[in-house]
């Protein structure tokens, strides 16, 4: 587990190709529940492979999360998809694939492969 207070990284380990084609042995996701009672968001869900993200983006269709837009939003520095489910009012999922997951928290600083961040927000 990480040492931070509310980051958690996945125990299971796997590798990871950077965009400079370098091979990385590294977690294969990392989850962040924020604490902070002000946060408009209390869980993210950072992946570091494609397949990875497909089947975590499967599983909240089959929770009938539909897309509902997507923009580009300046937290994450790339596009971002929202989701909403009737099954869950008042949640919405976010996801977006980025080289700059969660840089305000000064999490991943210089990453050089894409992440794939899942954040359930009170909508």
């Amino acid at each position: 587990m990480h040492a931070r207070k509310g980051e958690f990284a996945a125990l299971h380990r796997s590798l990871v190709r950077d965009s400079a084609g370098r091979e990385l042995i590294m977690p294969m996701s990392t989850l962040y529940a924020d604490v902070n009672p002000q946060a408009t968001w209390r869980l993210a869900h950072t992946l570091h492979g494609r397949a990875l993200s497909d089947q975590l983006l499967a599983d909240f269709q089959q929770q009938e999360f539909t897309l509902v837009d997507s923009g580009h939003f300046r937290g994450l520095q790339g596009n971002q998809h929202r989701y909403m489910s009737p099954r869950y009012p008042g949640k919405v999922l976010y996801t977006s694939t980025t080289y700059k997951p969660w840089y305000w928290k000064g999490l991943y600083k210089n990453v050089t492969w894409p992440c794939y961040v899942f954040e359930v927000r009170n909508g």
